[in-house]
Protein backbone atom coordinates (compact mmCIF):
# COMPACT_ATOMS: atom_id res chain seq x y z
CA UNK A 1 0.00 0.00 0.00
CA UNK A 2 0.85 3.46 -0.59
CA UNK A 3 0.66 5.43 3.03
CA UNK A 4 0.93 8.89 3.62
CA UNK A 5 1.95 10.07 6.95
CA UNK A 6 0.95 13.69 8.06
CA UNK A 7 2.67 14.58 10.98
CA UNK A 8 4.71 17.65 12.60
CA UNK A 9 7.90 16.14 10.61
CA UNK A 10 9.28 19.45 9.61
CA UNK A 11 10.47 21.37 12.16
CA UNK A 12 14.18 21.82 14.25
CA UNK A 13 12.95 19.85 17.08
CA UNK A 14 14.68 16.41 17.46
CA UNK A 15 11.85 15.02 19.09
CA UNK A 16 9.74 15.38 16.04
CA UNK A 17 11.54 14.50 13.71
CA UNK A 18 12.10 10.92 15.04
CA UNK A 19 8.91 10.08 15.77
CA UNK A 20 8.25 11.02 11.99
CA UNK A 21 11.27 8.82 11.17
CA UNK A 22 10.01 6.16 13.19
CA UNK A 23 6.59 6.07 11.74
CA UNK A 24 7.97 6.18 7.94
CA UNK A 25 10.33 3.42 9.00
CA UNK A 26 7.96 1.23 10.76
CA UNK A 27 5.17 1.51 8.54
CA UNK A 28 8.13 0.60 5.29
CA UNK A 29 9.00 -2.72 7.42
CA UNK A 30 5.51 -3.74 7.48
CA UNK A 31 5.85 -4.23 3.61
CA UNK A 32 4.69 -0.56 2.38
CA UNK A 33 5.61 2.21 0.57
CA UNK A 34 5.87 5.47 3.54
CA UNK A 35 5.50 8.89 2.51
CA UNK A 36 5.59 11.82 4.85
CA UNK A 37 3.28 14.11 3.29
CA UNK A 38 5.58 17.25 3.49
CA UNK A 39 2.90 20.19 4.55
CA UNK A 40 2.60 22.95 7.22
CA UNK A 41 -0.39 25.39 6.94
CA UNK A 42 0.82 28.91 7.11
CA UNK A 43 0.20 29.54 10.77
CA UNK A 44 2.52 26.78 11.70
CA UNK A 45 5.25 27.55 9.32
CA UNK A 46 5.11 31.39 10.04
CA UNK A 47 5.22 30.07 14.03
CA UNK A 48 8.30 27.82 13.03
CA UNK A 49 9.74 29.46 9.91
CA UNK A 50 9.88 33.23 10.49
CA UNK A 51 8.47 34.50 13.60
CA UNK A 52 11.96 33.21 15.72
CA UNK A 53 14.36 35.03 12.63
CA UNK A 54 12.37 38.11 13.54
CA UNK A 55 12.28 37.66 17.74
CA UNK A 56 16.33 37.18 17.71
CA UNK A 57 18.03 39.80 19.29
CA UNK A 58 21.68 38.45 20.22
CA UNK A 59 23.67 37.91 17.19
CA UNK A 60 24.73 34.42 18.82
CA UNK A 61 20.62 33.42 18.43
CA UNK A 62 21.00 33.75 14.58
CA UNK A 63 24.32 31.86 14.47
CA UNK A 64 22.72 28.96 16.60
CA UNK A 65 19.79 28.67 14.21
CA UNK A 66 21.85 28.57 11.00
CA UNK A 67 23.90 25.46 12.82
CA UNK A 68 20.92 23.93 13.99
CA UNK A 69 19.33 24.26 10.62
CA UNK A 70 21.89 22.98 8.70
CA UNK A 71 22.25 20.27 10.83
CA UNK A 72 18.24 19.03 10.29
CA UNK A 73 18.27 19.89 6.28
CA UNK A 74 21.04 16.96 6.57
CA UNK A 75 19.26 14.41 8.09
CA UNK A 76 16.12 15.56 6.34
CA UNK A 77 16.97 14.03 3.29
CA UNK A 78 16.47 10.32 5.12
CA UNK A 79 12.71 11.48 4.67
CA UNK A 80 10.90 10.23 1.46
CA UNK A 81 8.58 13.30 1.17
CA UNK A 82 5.89 15.11 -0.97
CA UNK A 83 6.74 18.84 -2.50
CA UNK A 84 6.67 20.99 0.37
CA UNK A 85 3.53 23.18 0.04
CA UNK A 86 1.73 25.40 2.83
CA UNK A 87 -1.78 24.86 0.21
CA UNK A 88 -4.60 22.36 1.89
CA UNK A 89 -5.73 22.29 -1.51
CA UNK A 90 -2.37 20.33 -2.81
CA UNK A 91 -2.52 18.28 -0.02
CA UNK A 92 -6.08 17.25 -1.58
CA UNK A 93 -4.40 16.25 -4.78
CA UNK A 94 -2.48 13.83 -3.34
CA UNK A 95 -3.73 9.68 -3.57
CA UNK A 96 -3.32 7.60 -1.22
CA UNK A 97 -4.40 4.21 -0.10
CA UNK A 98 -4.26 5.00 3.54
CA UNK A 99 -3.32 8.24 5.60
CA UNK A 100 -1.65 8.02 8.98
CA UNK A 101 -2.29 10.75 11.01
CA UNK A 102 0.11 11.62 14.12
CA UNK A 103 2.03 11.10 15.86
CA UNK A 104 3.10 13.95 17.76
CA UNK A 105 0.23 16.76 19.21
CA UNK A 106 -1.28 16.83 15.75
CA UNK A 107 -4.77 17.51 17.50
CA UNK A 108 -3.57 20.55 19.74
CA UNK A 109 -5.09 22.62 17.77
CA UNK A 110 -3.95 25.90 20.58
CA UNK A 111 -0.75 25.38 18.90
CA UNK A 112 -0.74 26.27 15.10
CA UNK A 113 -4.79 26.74 14.62
CA UNK A 114 -7.55 24.60 13.81
CA UNK A 115 -6.17 22.58 10.62
CA UNK A 116 -8.99 19.67 9.45
CA UNK A 117 -6.38 18.01 7.37
CA UNK A 118 -4.94 16.43 10.56
CA UNK A 119 -9.06 15.81 11.80
CA UNK A 120 -9.33 13.53 8.70
CA UNK A 121 -10.12 15.74 5.16
CA UNK A 122 -7.65 13.62 3.82
CA UNK A 123 -6.85 12.22 0.32
CA UNK A 124 -6.91 8.46 0.86
CA UNK A 125 -9.05 5.15 0.65
CA UNK A 126 -8.62 4.87 4.02
CA UNK A 127 -7.66 7.16 7.22
CA UNK A 128 -5.87 5.97 10.28
CA UNK A 129 -4.67 7.54 13.46
CA UNK A 130 -1.79 6.56 14.91
CA UNK A 131 -0.55 7.64 18.68
CA UNK A 132 -1.94 11.51 17.88
CA UNK A 133 -2.59 13.37 20.81
CA UNK A 134 -4.41 17.05 22.06
CA UNK A 135 -1.44 17.88 24.26
CA UNK A 136 -2.29 21.01 26.19
CA UNK A 137 -6.12 20.75 25.10
CA UNK A 138 -7.83 18.77 28.18
CA UNK A 139 -10.83 16.40 28.41
CA UNK A 140 -13.51 19.06 29.12
CA UNK A 141 -11.90 21.94 27.08
CA UNK A 142 -14.74 23.54 24.24
CA UNK A 143 -13.48 22.31 21.41
CA UNK A 144 -13.75 24.46 17.52
CA UNK A 145 -16.15 23.57 15.05
CA UNK A 146 -14.90 20.69 13.30
CA UNK A 147 -13.09 18.86 15.76
CA UNK A 148 -15.88 15.72 16.61
CA UNK A 149 -16.92 15.55 12.86
CA UNK A 150 -13.06 15.18 11.83
CA UNK A 151 -12.81 12.45 14.78
CA UNK A 152 -15.36 10.66 13.38
CA UNK A 153 -14.35 10.19 10.31
CA UNK A 154 -11.40 8.69 10.64
CA UNK A 155 -11.63 4.72 10.09
CA UNK A 156 -9.49 3.26 13.11
CA UNK A 157 -8.35 5.37 15.75
CA UNK A 158 -5.49 5.01 18.28
CA UNK A 159 -4.33 7.49 20.69
CA UNK A 160 -1.12 8.10 22.42
CA UNK A 161 -2.45 9.31 25.85
CA UNK A 162 -5.09 9.21 28.82
CA UNK A 163 -5.81 12.82 27.91
CA UNK A 164 -6.49 12.29 24.33
CA UNK A 165 -8.12 8.89 25.23
CA UNK A 166 -11.03 10.87 27.22
CA UNK A 167 -11.70 13.34 24.76
CA UNK A 168 -12.16 10.79 21.66
CA UNK A 169 -14.32 8.93 23.56
CA UNK A 170 -16.55 11.87 24.35
CA UNK A 171 -16.80 12.50 20.86
CA UNK A 172 -17.40 8.79 19.34
CA UNK A 173 -18.62 7.09 22.46
CA UNK A 174 -16.01 4.93 22.99
CA UNK A 175 -12.33 4.63 24.53
CA UNK A 176 -9.90 4.21 21.70
CA UNK A 177 -6.50 1.86 22.00
CA UNK A 178 -3.21 3.31 23.60
CA UNK A 179 -0.83 2.74 21.31
CA UNK A 180 3.13 3.56 21.92
CA UNK A 181 4.90 6.63 20.60
CA UNK A 182 6.68 5.41 17.37
CA UNK A 183 9.93 6.00 18.58
CA UNK A 184 9.75 3.25 21.13
CA UNK A 185 8.06 0.51 18.67
CA UNK A 186 11.54 1.46 16.13
CA UNK A 187 14.82 -0.13 16.80
CA UNK A 188 17.11 3.24 16.38
CA UNK A 189 20.39 1.26 16.32
CA UNK A 190 21.27 1.73 12.73
CA UNK A 191 20.19 4.77 12.76
CA UNK A 192 23.00 5.93 15.68
CA UNK A 193 25.76 8.68 14.58
CA UNK A 194 28.56 8.55 16.90
CA UNK A 195 30.87 11.40 15.78
CA UNK A 196 34.35 11.85 17.12
CA UNK A 197 33.60 14.63 19.31
CA UNK A 198 31.07 12.99 21.11
CA UNK A 199 33.52 9.97 21.79
CA UNK A 200 36.07 13.25 23.13
CA UNK A 201 33.63 14.57 25.11
CA UNK A 202 34.29 10.96 27.26
CA UNK A 203 31.70 11.38 30.28
CA UNK A 204 29.40 13.69 30.23
CA UNK A 205 25.88 14.73 31.28
CA UNK A 206 23.33 15.40 28.36
CA UNK A 207 21.19 18.69 28.73
CA UNK A 208 17.77 18.42 26.33
CA UNK A 209 15.87 20.69 27.64
CA UNK A 210 14.05 24.47 26.81
CA UNK A 211 14.77 26.09 30.31
CA UNK A 212 15.84 25.74 33.73
CA UNK A 213 15.71 27.52 36.45
CA UNK A 214 18.13 28.31 39.35
CA UNK A 215 17.56 25.58 41.27
CA UNK A 216 17.86 23.21 38.45
CA UNK A 217 21.12 24.39 37.33
CA UNK A 218 21.89 23.94 40.99
CA UNK A 219 20.63 20.53 41.10
CA UNK A 220 22.55 19.70 38.26
CA UNK A 221 26.08 21.59 38.37
CA UNK A 222 26.14 19.45 42.13
CA UNK A 223 25.29 16.22 40.38
CA UNK A 224 27.84 17.15 37.80
CA UNK A 225 30.54 17.77 40.57
CA UNK A 226 29.81 14.86 42.68
CA UNK A 227 30.54 12.39 39.51
CA UNK A 228 33.26 13.73 37.53
CA UNK A 229 30.82 14.78 34.91
CA UNK A 230 30.57 17.47 32.08
CA UNK A 231 27.54 19.08 31.55
CA UNK A 232 26.50 19.38 27.48
CA UNK A 233 23.69 21.32 26.39
CA UNK A 234 22.76 20.06 22.58
CA UNK A 235 20.28 21.52 20.71
CA UNK A 236 19.25 24.43 22.99
CA UNK A 237 21.82 27.03 24.14
CA UNK A 238 22.33 26.82 27.98
CA UNK A 239 24.54 29.48 29.08
CA UNK A 240 25.64 27.54 32.29
CA UNK A 241 26.73 24.25 30.58
CA UNK A 242 30.58 22.69 30.06
CA UNK A 243 29.93 23.02 26.84
CA UNK A 244 26.96 23.80 24.21
CA UNK A 245 26.25 21.76 20.57
CA UNK A 246 23.63 23.44 18.31
CA UNK A 247 24.59 22.12 14.97
CA UNK A 248 23.53 18.50 15.97
CA UNK A 249 21.25 16.71 13.42
CA UNK A 250 18.57 14.17 15.07
CA UNK A 251 20.64 11.42 14.07
CA UNK A 252 23.94 12.49 15.88
CA UNK A 253 21.31 13.32 18.83
CA UNK A 254 20.71 9.79 19.04
CA UNK A 255 24.75 9.32 19.39
CA UNK A 256 25.00 12.02 21.92
CA UNK A 257 22.48 10.12 23.81
CA UNK A 258 23.68 6.86 23.48
CA UNK A 259 26.90 7.89 24.91
CA UNK A 260 26.01 10.04 27.74
CA UNK A 261 26.64 9.10 31.16
CA UNK A 262 23.21 10.98 32.13
CA UNK A 263 20.35 13.11 31.23
CA UNK A 264 18.63 16.32 31.89
CA UNK A 265 15.57 17.02 29.93
CA UNK A 266 12.10 18.83 29.94
CA UNK A 267 10.60 16.74 27.06
CA UNK A 268 8.65 14.10 26.44
CA UNK A 269 10.30 12.83 23.40
CA UNK A 270 13.82 13.38 25.79
CA UNK A 271 11.99 11.15 28.50
CA UNK A 272 11.25 8.62 25.93
CA UNK A 273 15.09 8.72 24.51
CA UNK A 274 16.26 8.61 28.42
CA UNK A 275 13.72 5.32 28.67
CA UNK A 276 15.40 4.27 25.76
CA UNK A 277 18.44 4.16 26.60
CA UNK A 278 18.53 3.41 29.62
CA UNK A 279 19.85 6.15 31.70
CA UNK A 280 19.28 7.63 35.11
CA UNK A 281 17.58 11.20 34.52
CA UNK A 282 16.63 14.64 35.73
CA UNK A 283 13.12 15.45 34.29
CA UNK A 284 12.31 19.17 34.13
CA UNK A 285 8.33 19.16 34.71
CA UNK A 286 6.77 20.96 31.72
CA UNK A 287 3.34 21.59 31.79
CA UNK A 288 3.00 21.43 27.99
CA UNK A 289 4.64 18.35 28.26
CA UNK A 290 2.65 16.91 31.21
CA UNK A 291 -0.80 14.99 29.74
CA UNK A 292 1.81 12.60 27.55
CA UNK A 293 4.28 12.60 30.64
CA UNK A 294 1.87 11.35 32.55
CA UNK A 295 0.74 8.15 30.32
CA UNK A 296 4.55 7.14 30.10
CA UNK A 297 5.24 7.23 33.41
CA UNK A 298 2.21 5.24 34.19
CA UNK A 299 3.06 2.65 31.06
CA UNK A 300 6.41 2.21 32.75
CA UNK A 301 5.66 2.38 36.46
CA UNK A 302 6.62 4.89 37.29
CA UNK A 303 4.45 7.37 38.71
CA UNK A 304 5.58 8.19 41.79
CA UNK A 305 9.15 8.74 40.89
CA UNK A 306 7.77 11.88 38.26
CA UNK A 307 4.79 13.28 40.05
CA UNK A 308 5.25 11.72 44.25
CA UNK A 309 7.02 15.52 44.61
CA UNK A 310 5.49 18.93 43.42
CA UNK A 311 9.78 19.52 43.00
CA UNK A 312 10.64 21.41 40.24
CA UNK A 313 12.74 18.42 39.17
CA UNK A 314 13.26 15.35 40.04
CA UNK A 315 15.49 12.73 39.79
CA UNK A 316 14.67 9.27 37.95
CA UNK A 317 16.20 6.01 38.71
CA UNK A 318 14.07 3.50 37.32
CA UNK A 319 14.28 0.05 37.85
CA UNK A 320 14.97 -0.83 34.04
CA UNK A 321 14.10 -4.77 33.60
CA UNK A 322 11.06 -3.99 35.03
CA UNK A 323 10.30 -1.24 32.55
CA UNK A 324 11.13 -3.44 29.64
CA UNK A 325 8.78 -5.91 30.55
CA UNK A 326 6.09 -3.75 30.77
CA UNK A 327 7.01 -2.00 27.71
CA UNK A 328 7.77 -5.27 25.54
CA UNK A 329 4.02 -6.98 25.19
CA UNK A 330 2.96 -2.56 24.36
CA UNK A 331 5.71 -2.38 21.73
CA UNK A 332 4.09 -5.53 20.17
CA UNK A 333 0.59 -4.52 20.46
CA UNK A 334 1.50 -1.29 19.27
CA UNK A 335 3.24 -2.61 15.77
CA UNK A 336 0.47 -5.44 15.31
CA UNK A 337 -2.12 -2.79 16.01
CA UNK A 338 -0.57 -0.78 12.90
CA UNK A 339 -0.22 -3.99 10.63
CA UNK A 340 -4.38 -4.82 11.16
CA UNK A 341 -4.96 -1.51 10.78
CA UNK A 342 -3.72 -1.01 7.51
CA UNK A 343 -4.31 -4.77 6.34
CA UNK A 344 -7.13 -4.28 3.25
CA UNK A 345 -10.62 -5.71 4.58
CA UNK A 346 -11.77 -8.65 2.60
CA UNK A 347 -15.23 -8.19 0.72
CA UNK A 348 -17.45 -10.28 2.69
Amino acid sequence: MKVGILTFHEGLNHGAFLQAYATMRVLENLGHEAVIINYKNSKHWWDEDVRPWLAYRRPIRFVDRFKKQAAFHRDQKLFNQTRFTKQPEEVQKLDFDAVVVGSDVVWNYKVFGFDDLFFGNLPAKKKISYAPSFGWVNHGDAHPEGVAEGIRSFDVISVRDENTQKIVESIIGEPPPIVLDPTLIHDFTDDEVVTSRIKQLDRYIMVYAYVADPDVITMVRNYADEHGLKVVSVGYRQFWCDRVFMDVGPMEWLGFYKNASFVVTSTFHGTIFSLKYEKEFIYIKNEKAHNRVVSLADICGLHDAFFKTNEKAVLIRPDYVDVNQRLSPLIQFSRQWLNTALTPELDG
